[in-house]
Parts: C-alpha cells; sequence; structure tokens
C-alpha cells in the first residue's frame, strides 16, 4: 500500500492526473492522451527499476537503481518522447 500511494504522489506531482482532468473539462483530446502517455511513461520508468534514492526501499520485486532527480527525470522524458513517436 505504501508503495501505491507514493507513486500516486509522484504521479500527480509531475501533473499527469492534473492535465488529463483539465484536458477532458476543456475538451482537448490532445491534453489527455499527452496525461495519459506521461502517465504511463512514469510507470514505465518506475517498473524499470529506475527512481530516485527516496523511493528505493519501496521497490518490490525487482532491484532498483538510484537515480538523481534530473536523470530521473530524463528518463521519463526518454520514455515519453517514445511513446509520442
Amino acid at each position: 500500500m505504501k508503495k501505491l500511494l507514493r507513486t500516486r504522489w509522484l504521479l500527480s506531482s509531475l501533473g499527469a492526473a492534473h492535465s488529463r482532468k483539465r484536458g477532458e473539462l476543456d475538451n482537448l483530446p490532445e491534453l489527455v492522451k499527452y496525461a495519459n502517455e506521461l502517465e504511463a511513461a512514469c510507470f514505465d520508468t518506475l517498473n524499470e527499476g529506475i527512481v530516485t534514492k527516496d523511493l528505493v526501499n519501496l521497490m518490490e520485486g525487482i532491484t532498483p537503481t538510484a537515480v538523481n532527480s534530473e536523470n530521473f527525470i530524463k528518463a521519463i522524458r526518454q520514455r515519453l518522447e517514445k511513446r509520442l513517436a
């Protein structure tokens, strides 16, 4: 449960949930798609074990790789760019 709450917090802090809702309210399907892909890219990154040091102990079933915040965001960006290509 702790893992799920932390992951949800991470995603909402990146704005995926807010952006999706804003896109839905304003009838902007491109924004909704972007938010969905951002959320998926975040999950891809976490599921591959790339996390910041504070999340290492929350990972289960994989061997996490701790990176600094900048490299974590870069990893998400790489996965997002692949999804949007």
